[in-house]
């Protein structure tokens, strides 16, 4: 199995085409960290294992699932029961030690959110939730295993490009299993989006489960199945393309079918151009609220916030006004048709805008093809706000 099989997997190619996060590490470490332990290269596997904790805070769950395999198959039970002891400690002193010493909403805000039937508490600990699952088995059941489809349909788009053969291997359930628990116990819809980086947490287990596999079961590897693995594999890109995983190939693939909505790359093209012009008029050093889409060209800035929001709490904890506000309400409205998060966005967007400038607490600067441009204490350019008023008779 080489490296072409996993080029061809969509948990792979969908989050590599999102934006780059934290999690694009994982398949180099992980994979690493399972190649010296084939390898039984341990001054490199324990090097490996301390860059995936590395990672992110949560990334102890991989290596337990390791750890796990390595104690049930009698592999190096000592060095598995090692890996859990650590992995385990470091998720839990990291998540409720240290990290709400840096802030404390952010770890917590996010168990609260994924993890709110397991816990009464609005701002529980790991320990707090992994407590709540223990003492709650039915209502940790019900989360691993409803909805049915959907957990059926995430396991079958990890499963495609290996032509099944994790569903086979007991090591790439008990791998990979522990990151698939954590995410099939989590609520709401991103936990279990093939296409976003969460599912790269559960790649590295199920390949490595099927290289398992496949060298205890040679025989297995026939002509027609090598022709059942490649159909699997090209129906795999196919998948993915047809996707068109984080609207990131909406160059050539529609957005949407029924209702259309589909952006010539020309007119991608054009439209980025006035973004650039727009944004290039915010200082380097202010405040800014921004949708969602101008968020990573605006990211460099000190205090940023996503739109409608307006207010920020600086370093001295104090709650400051935005400087600048920057909309991109052409995207929104091209896509608000088909997809309820743009049709939300806009709605509660442009009222917002249209406050400010009514009651002229932020004075438009700039509007360039759908891209409005304000700023706190100003007064609006004449031909500006003449564009912006144009822009809202004609919604």
């Amino acid at each position: 199995m080489d490296h072409g099989k996993l080029l061809c997997t969509i948990a792979v190619i969908g989050p590599t085409l999102a934006n780059f996060y934290e999690q694009c590490q994982i398949p180099v470490f992980m994979f690493g960290l399972l190649l010296a332990l084939e390898k039984q290269s341990w001054r490199w596997f324990w090097v490996l294992a301390i860059l995936v904790l590395g990672i992110r805070e949560d990334a102890g769950i991989m290596l337990f699932g390791v750890g796990v395999y390595l104690l049930v198959s009698r592999r190096h039970p000592r060095l598995g029961a090692m890996l859990c002891l650590l992995s385990f400690s470091y998720v839990a002193i990291v998540t409720s030690l240290i990290m709400p010493q840096i802030s404390e909403d952010n770890p917590r805000l996010y168990m609260a959110v994924r993890f709110r039937q397991f816990v009464d508490r609005d701002d529980p600990t790991t320990l707090e939730v992994l407590w709540g699952m223990i003492t709650n088995p039915i209502a940790l059941l019900s989360s691993i295993l409803t909805p049915v489809d959907r957990r059926v349909g995430y396991l079958l788009s990890h499963w495609l490009p290996l032509a099944f053969v994790p569903a086979m291997s007991a090591p790439a359930w008990l791998v990979a299993g522990f990151p698939l628990l954590s995410l099939f116990a989590q609520s709401g819809v991103s936990a279990l989006a093939i296409n976003l980086r969460y599912a790269l947490a559960v790649v590295p287990g199920v390949f490595y489960g099927a290289i398992l596999w496949w060298a205890n079961n040679p025989a297995v590897f026939t002509p027609r199945v090598r022709r059942f693995w490649g159909f699997c594999l090209a129906l795999s890109i196919v998948l993915t393309i047809v996707s068109n995983p984080n609207r990131s190939l909406s160059f050539m693939i529609p957005d949407s079918i029924r209702p259309w909505v589909f952006v010539p790359i020309a007119r991608q093209w054009e439209h980025a151009a006035h973004i650039n012009h727009v944004i290039r008029n915010v200082p380097n050093h202010v405040s800014v609220s921004a949708t969602t889409h101008l968020i990573p060209q605006l990211s460099s800035r000190r205090a940023i916030i996503r739109l409608p929001a307006l207010q920020i709490r600086d370093d001295r904890n104090r709650i400051i006004q935005i400087e600048y506000a920057v909309a991109d309400l052409w995207q929104l409205q091209e896509y608000q048709k088909a997809f309820k998060d743009a049709r939300s966005s806009f709605a509660t967007i442009v009222p917002v805008l249209d406050k400010l400038v009514a009651t002229r607490e932020y004075g438009v600067l700039q509007v360039e093809d759908g891209v409005v441009l304000l700023q706190k204490g100003q007064p609006s350019n004449a031909e500006a706000l003449s564009e912006w008023q144009k822009m809202r008779n004609e919604k």
